[in-house]
């Protein structure tokens, strides 16, 4: 049998081996591991946007046509609000109509592609915002030459707005230039038709009647060879029947 100064010190043992259990809980408890920090760049809800104030002179300019004063106000505003996906998609805007060139679709596209990245990771666009980004966007793939890559754009404007005579002509340029023939005869049937109804998102920048739509389909360039086919003379026969 163990003699009580053996049980004395092994007393005391136990008794230490409890306090630094209950010190290590305490000290866990006390520093806990700190959370995941939230990815992306709005992570604390609404992003920060220019207000409408700081925002209208860059957009008096653009309305102006002073494409480069627009671009010189947009950078201003870029450099004081980096998360924000509108000031990046009128950048994109403001350089893509200074000219008709390719060269000027290659500058613009980094902004529209800003604009698209910041949309994807949370940060807000207003809904007019969002239909002139894949427009933008698309009308750069188009410029490109590369209409496969302005498909999807103009089918997700097809999707969400299809109230747009627009959106159903954009999408049919890209698809004939693709030499899909039914689906852009079908696209632009389309187009006559919503512009008949006279139906069209109230955001637009601006409205074009039937006889605009038709007017630019006779000279559109990716219509060349649909405009040798009987279907297009039906789609144009068919649009002006009152």
């Amino acid at each position: 049998m163990m003699g009580s100064r053996t049980l004395l010190v092994l007393a005391v043992a136990l008794l230490g081996a409890a306090c630094q259990a209950r010190k290590a809980g305490v000290q866990e408890l006390a520093e806990p591991s700190a959370a995941p920090a939230r990815e992306g760049p709005c992570p604390s809800g609404p992003e920060q946007e220019p207000g409408p104030g700081e925002l209208r002179p860059s957009l008096d300019a653009f309305r102006a046509k002073d494409y480069r004063s627009a671009q010189r106000l947009l950078g201003e505003l870029a450099q004081k609000y980096p998360k924000s996906p509108a000031v990046a998609l009128w950048q994109g805007e403001a350089t893509l109509y200074e000219a008709s060139t390719v060269a000027a679709a290659e500058a613009a596209e980094p902004h529209y592609l800003r604009a698209r990245q910041l949309e994807q990771r949370g940060c807000s666009l207003e809904e007019a915002d969002a239909y002139y980004l894949r427009l933008g966007l698309g009308n750069v793939s188009m410029r490109r030459a590369m209409p496969a890559a302005a498909r999807p754009l103009f089918a997700e404007m097809v999707e969400r707005w299809p109230q747009s005579a627009q959106s159903h002509y954009v999408s049919a340029r890209a698809l004939c230039a693709l030499g899909e023939l039914p689906a852009c005869t079908e696209a632009l049937e389309t187009t006559f038709k919503v512009a008949k109804s006279h139906q069209r998102p109230r955001f637009l920048r601006t409205h074009y009647a039937l006889e605009d739509w038709l007017r630019m389909s006779s000279t559109q360039s990716e219509f060349a060879e649909l405009r040798l086919r009987p279907e297009y003379r039906r789609l144009v026969a068919e649009a002006k029947k009152e």
